[in-house]
């Protein structure tokens, strides 16, 4: 689904060199209809975005959260007009033409010292497949709501009787005494925000639904959960696999870790696996938790354990997953998993790893060196383990033997 809509702005010939290299205007936030709170602007820059681009009208489109937009920038009837289509992924939600006219192409075209562009756009979920319920409402369009749920400074309008039917949290607080609500017009939501709230009691009551961000459509699901909305719960998780995508993967992988959906983790297992080397390269992907990355790494590639994760994530350039594993080998170092952190500290060269593994063998030698998986490393491996530790253990002794003599000569001088 899609919903159009269009901004014109005018721009003043005297801001072509009246206004500073990279001084923005920006027009009104328009709200999109049918979408949960989506917001769309227009940032102009007259005399350019920077030294750069100087000469030139800087615009660009700006979006406050995850969507596919099309867009083109016109100018009045003239036949300058020019048009992209990008998908808003992470922010900053904005994107445009930092030379879009140059101003030697524009002057002309003002009348009176005026030209107006407009910005037309079309925008399309992030989430493609949308759930659609039967249109209640319209059933019960004559009969007044007679509850509200109060969602910070916002109000939703609702039947008791209606909302009872489709969540068993409702109808408890409605039929019992022990809820303040059952004798209240209204409850308040603090954990959950307006537009979350007002998207599951719309999909309730069967009103459109075009645009949704994967944030709005987890939200939903969690409301749901508390709720004990069963429907919702059964019809939105069941599009989740068709709505995987690159602006939607992490918020659908997290929700399905949280609530253990095995199938979903499976979905997410499958999709990872193809869209690797996109999905590792998102900001929100390197704020997972590294616990869950682990996870879809091991079920994805079919990795045993965590030194082949960690392998994984240093070839494949998944930094933050590989900088978590080896201070996890550091700090859970064992006489049982040595070989497999020594193995992969040399194999790497990494020195920090090296320096933990020898200072380990110094410390537990006769454990270590009489460890059969240890004496089953490749020669050169132990070879190079037993060279560092020893070149290890001299340099502490050395410093030792240093730190000594300096004392000794401290206090012939003071004697």
């Amino acid at each position: 689904m899609s919903v159009k809509d269009s901004a014109t702005f005018t721009l003043n010939e005297a801001d072509l060199t009246g206004k500073k290299v990279g001084e923005l205007i920006e027009t009104p936030k328009r709200a999109v209809p049918c979408s949960d709170g989506l917001q769309w602007w227009i940032d102009y820059r007259p005399a350019g975005w920077n030294e750069s681009y100087k000469g030139h009208v800087s615009v660009y489109l700006f979006v406050n959260k995850p969507v596919t937009a099309k867009c083109t920038f016109a100018v009045g009837s003239s036949s300058i007009s020019k048009e992209f289509t990008y998908e808003f992924n992470e922010p900053p939600f904005g994107t445009g033409y930092c030379q879009y006219a140059s101003h030697e192409e524009l002057r002309p075209l003002f009348r009176d010292g005026k030209v107006t562009i407009t910005g037309s756009v079309e925008f399309t979920s992030s989430v493609q497949s949308i759930p659609v319920a039967p249109a209640v409402y319209k059933a019960l369009e004559y009969t007044p709501p007679d509850f509200d749920l109060v969602v910070g400074s916002n109000r939703i309008q609702v039947h008791k009787n209606f909302i009872s039917l489709i969540s068993t949290v409702y109808f408890a607080m409605f039929k019992t005494n022990c809820f303040r609500e059952s004798e209240s017009e209204e409850t308040v939501i603090t954990d959950f925000n307006f537009n979350i709230v007002k998207t599951a009691i719309d999909y309730s009551y069967g009103r459109e639904l075009k645009l949704l961000s994967a944030e709005t459509y987890v939200g939903v699901l969690r409301f749901a959960d508390k709720m004990d909305m069963k429907k919702i719960i059964a019809d939105w998780e069941n599009l989740i696999p068709s709505n995987l995508s690159k602006a939607t993967f992490c918020d659908f992988l997290q929700y399905a870790y949280d609530f253990e959906k095995h199938a979903l983790m499976d979905e997410c297992y499958k999709y990872f696996k193809t869209n690797q080397s996109e999905l590792k390269l998102l900001k929100r992907f390197a704020k997972l938790p590294p616990i869950l990355v682990v996870k879809v790494l091991k079920a994805a590639f079919e990795l045993k354990s965590d030194d082949q994760v960690a392998r994984h994530a240093r070839i494949y350039g998944i930094n933050f997953i590989r900088d978590y594993l080896e201070t996890c080998f550091i700090n859970a170092m064992s006489v049982e998993n040595f070989h497999t952190t020594a193995r992969y500290a040399w194999e790497f060269s990494q020195e920090s790893l090296q320096k933990a593994c020898a200072q380990f063998l110094n410390d537990n030698r006769d454990m270590v060196t009489t460890d059969d998986a240890f004496l089953n490393l490749p020669p050169e491996t132990v070879c190079s383990v037993l060279q560092y530790s020893a070149k290890r253990k001299r340099d502490a002794e050395a410093e030792h033997s240093a730190g000594v003599t300096a004392k000794r000569t401290t206090l012939e001088v003071s004697t």
